[in-house]
């Protein structure tokens, strides 16, 4: 049997009861997602967003490590992150709490998962 090592983290964010004011500011939403890669050793080679009528708003960063990635609902007071980093370098623990504590959510549901090779 081959031996496989832990190579990336896979964080996954269900966020609830956030500001909706913050989820529907596409510069608020940019400067917390860069702070949570700088804060997490991530390096950011790229990113893309949407805004979407009446409100909403998509954002990908695209990483050296891998991607972050954010979908608001202000509506439903809603955010889905999505942050993974490859290799042992990053850490996106410390950029999902910060962005936990920037979007002031009250509901989390946290899921981490080990990529392998």
């Amino acid at each position: 049997m081959e031996n496989h090592l832990a190579k990336g983290k896979h964080i996954l964010l269900d966020l609830g009861e956030c500001d909706k004011f913050i989820l529907n500011d596409l510069t608020e939403l940019l400067h917390i997602l860069k702070t949570a890669c700088f804060k997490s050793k991530a390096k950011i080679v790229g990113k893309r967003f949407k805004i979407f009528q009446p409100q909403g708003i998509s954002i990908i960063f695209l990483l050296a490590e891998s991607h972050v990635s954010i979908h608001t609902y202000p509506e439903s007071g809603k955010a889905f992150v999505d942050f993974f980093t490859c290799g042992d370098e990053g850490f996106p623990e410390i950029g999902c709490n910060l962005i936990i504590d920037r979007l002031k959510a009250n509901k989390i549901e946290k899921r981490i998962i080990e990529r392998v090779i």
